[in-house]
């Protein structure tokens, strides 16, 4: 991957031309935008997992009244690591605390329209974090 800079997110790298082909437009939206990507002050849930790949995600659940209110996360990981994130988050928002342990690695790569192939396992390791996150909820009374 090219490390270049971007205007407004000068932290992330973004693809070389040669690699964007490779990704769905929803995809490089996601792993170069970076939607709800940052850390979250005292969150209700919270999980924190390391891939076999190395890449490390967290993710920060707010809940209120029974639902994920908000949901943001961490990675060190690859530009698909960032957009499997994000749409993991962006799935689980609004449902119910129980729909997140539902959100699985398929559902992720569909609303992606998938990742390239060797990437796959980043749709798993944010549908893990994403469901240890809700099992470690800390429900506001």
């Amino acid at each position: 991957m090219e490390e270049k800079k971007t205007d407004n997110l000068t932290h992330l790298p973004t693809l070389s031309e040669s690699n964007r082909d490779r990704f769905s437009s929803q995809a490089l939206e996601y792993g170069t935008k970076s939607p709800n990507m940052g850390p979250m002050a005292e969150p209700d849930g919270y999980a924190k997992v390391t891939g076999p790949c190395g890449d490390t995600v967290e993710m920060f659940l707010r809940i209120n009244k029974g639902r994920i209110e908000e949901a943001r996360y961490t990675t060190d990981g690859c530009v698909s690591s960032r957009a499997a994130c994000s749409a993991a988050t962006i799935l689980v928002k609004g449902k119910p605390v129980p729909s997140g342990q539902l959100i699985d690695p398929n559902e992720i790569l569909d609303h992606l329209n998938g990742l390239p192939e060797e990437s796959v396992h980043c749709a798993k390791l944010a549908s893990i974090t994403l469901q240890e996150a809700v099992k470690n909820l800390k429900e506001k009374k």
